[in-house]
């Protein structure tokens, strides 16, 4: 088991902890007290022992090599390997300071009390910039969390050349149009809402820029702006989407779940909008 505290003072047997996070072993810990909570006082168990390390810094770097390092023997879920990157800590910085929170560590602001509507993971950012910003919503719906996994995804994603604002932006714009499918003026389906959430968020950015994205720093200007997402015009935009859902569905014979992970349905999509602008 490994530990890491800002700092640790010993007294007699009793350590003291300051900040701690159990970087591996976190779930044996909650095994162990969950059993034991229960268990007699003269179990047997109580006269066994557990290797434990602690370690103590306050180097936010420091910390991330600890956890990539002490977690390389076990499958650790691709964000959490990526939230070490200072990409990752850069926008976690960021929204921060605007009163958003990135979920870097999972479930750290949650953990600390702020407010859940405010809170993105690292995964769900991804999402909102593949649709959004590289306007591939299929590949958001199909592979959320192989987006993080292929470097080439990654960089595409995640990158230096992006402004942060770009990035709020993105994640409060994704978190709106989520919240509209919700309503009753939407009255979209589970399913609905599961399949073409991404795809109206990309004909959201497109509509804003006036033209496909090709790249998230396309949206810098919308960014700067705090533009609405709703000056889009979410309900036309969703009527539209609807209709080209379902009638490519039907011209090809594919389910809905198909024709959501596919690039076929994003192409027709592209075709169908700009010939009606026409």
């Amino acid at each position: 088991m490994t530990i890491i505290c800002s700092r640790a003072t010993i007294i007699g047997k009793t350590y003291s902890l300051d900040d701690v996070q159990i970087v591996n072993g976190l779930q044996s810990s909650h095994t162990i007290h969950r059993y034991l909570s229960s268990a007699p006082a003269d179990h047997p168990a109580f006269g066994r022992s557990v290797l434990v390390r602690i370690l103590v810094t306050e180097d936010p770097a420091t910390r991330d090599l600890v956890i990539r390092a002490t977690n390389r023997q076990t499958s650790v879920p691709a964000a959490s390997l990526r939230a070490t990157d200072d990409i990752q800590r850069s926008i976690e910085t960021y929204f921060s300071g605007n009163g958003w929170y990135y979920d870097r560590r999972k479930n750290y602001y949650r953990n600390i009390g702020k407010s859940p509507e405010r809170i993105v993971s690292i995964p769900l950012l991804a999402q909102a910039v593949m649709a959004m910003g590289l306007s591939q919503p299929h590949n958001s719906r199909a592979r959320p969390s192989s987006l993080l996994k292929r470097d080439e995804d990654y960089q595409k994603i995640f990158s230096s050349k992006v402004p942060l604002a770009v990035y709020l932006w993105l994640a409060k714009a994704q978190r709106e149009i989520d919240g509209f499918l919700l309503t009753e003026g939407a009255g979209t389906t589970p399913q609905e809402r599961n399949n073409l959430r991404f795809h109206l968020a990309m004909l959201a950015a497109m509509r804003l820029h006036g033209r496909k994205v090709y790249a998230p720093q396309q949206l810098a200007k919308i960014a700067e702006e705090d533009t609405s997402v709703a000056d889009a015009d979410l309900p036309f935009l969703l009527g539209e989407l609807r209709d080209a859902y379902y009638e490519f569905g039907d011209m090809h014979g594919y389910s809905d779940d198909k024709s959501a992970k596919g690039s076929e349905f994003v192409e027709y999509l592209f075709n169908r909008i700009s010939n009606n602008d026409n």
